[in-house]
C-alpha cells in the first residue's frame, strides 16, 4: 500500500553521451521529484515538457528543493527538482552536455 500512487522512473541510466533519454507520460501524475547523479565532471541536462502527444518539447521551470530556486536545466549533480506536470503529457531530461564521466538521472512520479 505504500507505494500506491507512485511511480518510479529511470530518465537515463549511467549513461556517457547527449541525449534524450526516456519520457515519463504524466497524464495521471501530479509531480515528479528527480534527481540527478554521476561522476560526469561537465554536463548541462535540459528540463522539457509537452503539452499534446504529437507536440512538441520545451523548456519547463522546475524547482530546486535544494536551494528553492527554478530553472529549466542545471549543470550540477547531487540535487533534488520536482516539476508540476498539470496540463502535460510528458516530461524529460535531455543531456545536453556530457564529458569525463557519466550520468544517471531518476525519478519518481506521484499521482
Amino acid at each position: 500500500m505504500a507505494n500506491q500512487g507512485v511511480e518510479n522512473w529511470t530518465f537515463h541510466n549511467s549513461v556517457t553521451t547527449t541525449g534524450s533519454g526516456k519520457e515519463l507520460n504524466v497524464t495521471n501524475i501530479t509531480n515528479v521529484n528527480f534527481e540527478i547523479s554521476g561522476t560526469a565532471t561537465s554536463s548541462t541536462c535540459i528540463f522539457e515538457g509537452k503539452s499534446v502527444d504529437d507536440g512538441s518539447f520545451y523548456p519547463i521551470q522546475c524547482v530546486n528543493l535544494t536551494t528553492s530556486s527554478l530553472a529549466n536545466q542545471t549543470t550540477s549533480k547531487g540535487e533534488l527538482w520536482q516539476i508540476d506536470c498539470t496540463g502535460l503529457v510528458s516530461f524529460r531530461v535531455r543531456i545536453s552536455v556530457i564529458s569525463g564521466g557519466n550520468l544517471t538521472i531518476k525519478g519518481r512520479g506521484v499521482r
